[in-house]
């Protein structure tokens, strides 16, 4: 909700009317990013790494714009498709080498112990 009533205040500062989404788009963006939020705050429970929620706040923001692009109807420059494209690109390296790489780290710890 805070996401909604900041982008709302923030109406002004775009183009030069006051028009405001279709309200059909603006409930179909709420009701899709809440379950969004309520999992990513409990997956931030549970992963403690601020770097593993920073991959996960790439994915949250390439869904949005994603849906915006694709449903919404906006359009996307060259420049912001290869933005997001390293950004997922790099995300999914991450994760790749986070999984690969932490049954090494507890192959050591078990070896130390």
């Amino acid at each position: 909700p805070v996401i909604g009533l900041m982008s709302l205040a923030l109406v002004p500062l775009g183009p030069n009317n006051w028009s405001l989404p279709p309200m059909g788009l603006a409930v179909a963006v709420a009701v899709a990013a809440t379950p969004i939020l309520v999992l990513q705050m409990q997956l931030i429970q549970l992963l403690k790494s601020p770097v593993t929620v920073a991959v996960l706040a790439v994915f949250h923001d390439l869904m949005i714009v994603l849906y915006f692009v694709l449903m919404g109807g906006e359009t996307f420059s060259e420049a912001q498709v290869i933005g997001y494209a390293v950004s997922a690109v790099g995300a999914v390296l991450y994760s790749c080498a986070k999984y690969r790489y932490s049954d090494l780290a507890d192959q050591d710890s078990d070896e130390c112990n």
